[in-house]
């Protein structure tokens, strides 16, 4: 094999083979943390002002829902391949975001000028879909492993 092409044999045998590889589990917590803070803070900002700037909230849902789906997909993919070791609670977030949408509706409910819109409430099943997806398959990997 000649020098050019066993040197770009090597590269392409050090890129990493998947994206936990590539991007480790703590950076895509600190992403969803940061996107998390963002989206809650621009949503209730939106949602008090009667939403001015509505492809705001929309860009921000997508890229918080993909972030966080891609976050948990790391972990749940860890897991089965019995490299994912911490502990992290997603019922923190559900009980967080269950509590801003129901703040959300009881004051939409109290005053007609407000409302929740399509966005927060899109993001808000996206969380739960993740959250108790997420909880089914941990309980079956536990089971599977044996460790349940």
């Amino acid at each position: 094999m000649n020098g050019k092409l066993q040197k770009t044999t090597d590269l392409i045998n050090s890129l990493p083979e998947t994206i936990a590889e590539l991007i480790p589990a703590s950076i895509w917590r600190v992403l969803v943390n940061t996107w998390s803070m963002a989206a809650m803070v621009v949503f209730t900002y939106e949602f008090i002002n009667a939403y001015p700037h509505p492809e705001l909230t929309t860009n921000l849902a997508i890229i918080y829902i993909g972030v966080l789906t891609i976050y948990v997909g790391t972990k749940e993919f860890q897991r089965w391949n019995n490299i994912h070791s911490s502990v992290r609670y997603g019922e923190f977030y559900v009980l967080t975001w269950t509590i801003l949408m129901l703040v959300f509706v009881a004051m939409a409910a109290y005053d007609k000028q407000l409302y929740v819109n399509h966005d927060l409430a899109a993001t808000y099943i996206a969380i739960l879909t993740i959250f108790a997806l997420t909880r089914e398959i941990k309980s079956l990997y536990l089971k599977r492993s044996g460790k349940k």
